[in-house]
């Protein structure tokens, strides 16, 4: 998928998107590398404190417009976080895919970004 198909017509919120998926991809390089189980802890730690202020800032964004839009959002992004704690408890399990869990995570961020974020930003910014 592309980043234009995640495309939300707002600055902030596609950058957002952008930097969020490079942590992703960072943190696949480190598995595939084939690093040792602490530096593929430490690159999950920094995703996952990048998807929490990702998160923060589409919640303080739509506060500001549409609170119902920013509670659909918390919502979401509740179980998103949830999604990431069980990716980390995949990622030290020495008989898992450490690749397919990533993968299997950022299908479901992809499928959030398509199915929430997008309709919400482009309807808070008039271009939907």
């Amino acid at each position: 998928m592309s980043f234009e198909d995640l495309r939300t017509d707002n600055p902030l919120i596609d950058t957002e998107h952008k930097n969020l998926h490079r942590m992703l991809s960072s943190l696949q390089a480190v598995i595939a590398a084939g690093r040792d189980m602490d530096v593929i802890l430490e690159a999950f730690m920094v995703m996952k404190e990048r998807m929490r202020l990702h998160c923060e800032a589409e919640e303080d964004y739509a506060r500001r417009i549409d609170p119902r839009a920013c509670e659909t959002l918390r919502a979401e992004h509740k179980r998103l976080m949830a999604e990431i704690d069980e990716l980390r408890t995949h990622l030290t399990e020495p008989s898992v895919d450490r690749q397919a869990a990533v993968e299997h995570f950022l299908t479901s961020l992809e499928r959030h970004d398509q199915q929430i974020d997008v309709p919400i930003f482009k309807r808070l910014n008039g271009t939907a």
